[in-house]
């Protein structure tokens, strides 16, 4: 898919149900409903800031993967109208105590004449084993002028330090897709979306390109080339550091 690393295999669709709705939070995250409510309103406060120069006043927002909520709450006390969906049963009935209109499924759950000025998929598309097909869903969604906020983990960032330049420490068995901005980019001009705005963490904001979709397979060789050279250059930076790392420890001793 656009030259992105991923699992050759990977759940099934009933399985990946079971996984998110009663392992997934338990293998990844020991905190309270109540805790990491208090962390997605923090991060929900940015995203706000991430999005206000297109966020209108009485958006309707959609968060898909909404977890407990806290995201939503940020943006419905900046005035939102805001719906969200997830699989775990916890969360589902923590968000509803907050106030939230949070509904159990994926976007399947959400009435096909509902429209939304802002699509929240936060950490969500890298569990996505099709991506054009599920991004393509959201789109339906999307009320004329709307934008889609994405974020997902990066090899970029991992390139840049994050990790240690570890990849095994960057790997996890749920993530299916490995974007880097290239790939994601790639894969957003497929199914008809251009960028706003991002970083290599990645963040973006994206909307409906008014431009035709152009074929892309044709590039697939080199987007490859790149991926590999991105994981190539990660591997040397973490050989080294690890190298600086063992000369000092080395050092310490011997002096």
């Amino acid at each position: 898919m656009c030259g992105n690393v991923q699992h050759i295999k990977y759940y099934n669709e009933q399985s990946l149900i079971l996984f998110y709705s009663n392992v997934f939070r338990d293998i990844y995250g020991r905190q309270t409903p109540a805790e990491i409510f208090e962390g997605q309103v923090e991060r929900g406060h940015q995203l706000v800031w991430f999005c206000t120069d297109y966020l209108k006043e009485d958006a309707a927002v959609l968060e898909i993967g909404t977890g407990c909520g806290g995201i939503l709450k940020a943006f419905q006390e900046k005035g939102c109208r805001v719906t969200g969906v997830d699989f775990d049963p916890r969360f589902i009935e923590y968000g509803q105590k907050q106030g939230l209109d949070v509904r159990k499924g994926d976007i399947s759950a959400v009435d096909s004449a509902e429209k939304f000025d802002l699509i929240i998929i936060s950490h969500v598309l890298e569990y996505i084993v099709e991506p054009v097909p599920f991004l393509q869903k959201a789109m339906d969604h999307l009320a004329v002028g709307g934008q889609i906020y994405i974020e997902v983990p990066s090899l970029d960032h991992v390139a840049e330090g994050g990790y240690n330049y570890d990849l095994l420490n960057y790997y996890q068995n749920a993530h299916v897709i490995h974007f880097s901005v290239a790939t994601l980019t790639t894969l957003l001009h497929k199914v008809g979306l251009k960028i706003l705005k991002n970083d290599n963490f990645i963040c973006c904001l994206v909307s409906k390109s008014e431009e035709e979709v152009k074929d892309i397979e044709a590039n697939f060789s080199d987007m490859r080339k790149k991926q590999i050279r991105l994981i190539d250059s990660i591997e040397k930076k973490r050989t080294s550091l690890l190298g600086r790392v063992c000369r000092k420890i080395k050092n310490k001793f011997m002096s």
